[in-house]
């Protein structure tokens, strides 16, 4: 996933995974912890952030094929 803002951007000096606000803390948190995901961030030409999760499948026994 990505999100992307056209803005002037994240300042250098800001660490996302030590955020002092309490929006970065919570998207961190979530992204990382709770979902194990990872977090990119790029500041040229505004701010983009790459949100990266691991796709796991279920296997869902005593389903037939079609779905039932």
């Amino acid at each position: 996933m990505t999100i992307q803002g056209d803005g002037i951007g994240l300042p250098s000096e800001v660490d996302i995974s030590n955020a002092t606000t309490l929006g970065l803390q919570l998207v961190w948190v979530t992204v990382t912890r709770q979902l194990g995901g990872s977090i990119q961030v790029e500041r040229d030409r505004g701010t983009l952030y790459t949100i990266r999760f691991r796709m796991q499948h279920k296997d869902h026994q005593g389903l037939q094929e079609d779905g039932r």
